[in-house]
């Protein structure tokens, strides 16, 4: 065999290979969904530098099967005036990031940040909320969920 013969022979059995691992997954792949309606309150109160984090979720359906998040009492900094919010859904679970936009204070304090994200399907969904990475008390939250339009549930005391 001539060598270029054995390298055009080779570099298809790699191209072959490669696509045929990409078929074998096709549940790996992520996506984005659509966030909106974000807010985000001032400081609740002089929790200033506290180690207590009692931060928690509550989940509403809202039309065109968006999910509402309220996160209430997450750490951020004291001077914040915006955030930012990721995801990521891979498979059943959405990745949510939340990141403090400054400006930056070292003190801390809690927080109400509200957004809706979707649109979802009528399914379960595991949903992971990670809090911000420059808080005093960086939260994750994982909640098991089964999103339906009549969607009213809550992790707050």
């Amino acid at each position: 065999m001539k060598p270029k013969f054995k390298q055009l022979i080779y570099s298809l059995l790699v191209i072959s290979f490669i696509i045929s691992c990409e078929k074998e997954n096709p549940n790996g792949k992520t996506e984005k969904l659509i966030i909106k309606n974000v807010s985000f309150t001032e400081c609740k109160d002089d929790s200033q530098k506290s180690s207590s984090s009692f931060s928690c979720l509550i989940l509403n359906s809202k039309e065109n099967n968006y999910l509402e998040i309220q996160h209430l009492n997450t750490m951020f900094c004291c001077g914040t005036k915006q955030v930012e919010i990721k995801n990521e859904i891979k498979n059943d679970t959405i990745f949510i990031t939340e990141t403090d936009l400054g400006p930056y204070t070292y003190c801390y304090c809690r927080h109400d940040l509200n957004f809706e994200i979707g649109p979802l399907k009528d399914k379960s969904y595991i949903i992971k909320i990670i809090g911000c990475e420059t808080s005093y008390n960086r939260d994750t939250i994982i909640i098991d969920f089964q999103y339906s339009d009549n969607l009213d549930f809550s992790n707050c005391n």
